[in-house]
């Protein structure tokens, strides 16, 4: 063994143990203070490019669940809606069938026609007032748009507006008997709906004269009916994919939280492991230094 003052290689391997395990201690440390196994790209680059692409899906899809949220929320607001209309119209035809029997003298008439222009009444306000987000439900003049999923493909159009077209879309109006419409296929409106003899004279001066059958009726309730048999579809559609989505968030988060995510009892298992190798390399160390002090012996 060559004796040098210059070089101690003992020395210098302690040394670097004990650097190394230094390091390995203050990254351990950091993965069980921050529960990250990548704090910072020299980590694992790899698996830095994996997890962020992985984000990117847990974000939209989050996103994505929040949109579907809302959209179950206006599809309820619309059956709401629809129910309240179908509600009030059974109303007008219990009372047009008990107005139907001969036996009512001229002011029951009129009374039942009042209950009638009042139910006709909440329905327009119904109509006019039933709104998301300060957008008009009911009437009939745009679809609304569910982006349930990350791509632009992944939309269910809520059929909202009619354009025209018999039996699609929503729209309740009083005075309307187009296609689409509450009124679509017959020939009174409902605001021009009567009962009673052919002059049925108002409380307040005025005279209602006969008009609309049951029938009628009967049309304008199986449209309600097929506008709620839409929207519960839509519904439908809404909690399938809310629940797709949940799964698929659900597997992107775990998948994220394998590549991301410290094992902490690795970690601290690992922590007690250089803890004592720094020590014995510590303890070398001060060996080391003192192996190169037999030079001074053999000075003259």
């Amino acid at each position: 063994m060559t004796i040098s003052i210059n070089a101690n290689m003992t020395s210098s391997l302690a040394l670097r143990t004990f650097n190394q395990t230094s390091m390995n201690i203050s990254k351990a440390t950091k993965e069980v203070s921050t529960g990250l196994r990548i704090n910072k790209p020299g980590d694992d680059a790899a698996g830095l490019s994996i997890a962020a692409g992985i984000d990117t899906v847990v974000r939209s899809t989050d996103n994505s669940q929040r949109n579907i949220a809302q959209g179950m929320s206006l599809v309820d607001t619309v059956f709401s809606g629809l129910n309240a209309v179908k509600e009030e119209l059974n109303n007008i035809k219990e009372i047009a069938i008990r107005a139907g029997n001969s036996t009512y003298a001229e002011d029951e008439l009129a009374a039942m026609q009042r209950d009638v222009v009042r139910s006709i009444e909440v329905i327009n306000e119904i109509a006019e007032n039933t709104s998301f987000n300060d957008i008009d439900l009911f009437s009939g003049n745009r679809d609304i748009n569910i982006l349930f999923g990350v791509e632009d493909s992944d939309t269910l159009s809520l059929d909202l507006e009619t354009n025209g077209t018999a039996g699609r879309g929503v729209e309740i109006s009083i005075s309307s008997t187009a296609n689409g419409s509450l009124g679509e296929g017959v020939l009174t409106a409902l605001n021009a709906f009567n009962i009673g003899s052919n002059s049925v004279a108002a409380e307040d001066g005025l005279t209602f004269g006969k008009s609309g059958t049951l029938a009628d009726l009967d049309v304008m309730l199986n449209n309600v009916e097929r506008m709620l048999t839409e929207t519960s579809s839509d519904m439908n559609v809404l909690q399938a994919q809310e629940q797709f989505q949940s799964v698929l968030a659900q597997g992107a988060k775990i998948l994220r939280s394998s590549v991301y995510d410290s094992d902490l009892a690795s970690a601290t298992a690992k922590i007690a492991r250089e803890q004592i190798r720094q020590n014995a390399a510590g303890s070398m160390l001060t060996q080391a230094n003192s192996i190169n002090s037999v030079a001074l012996n053999i000075l003259p």
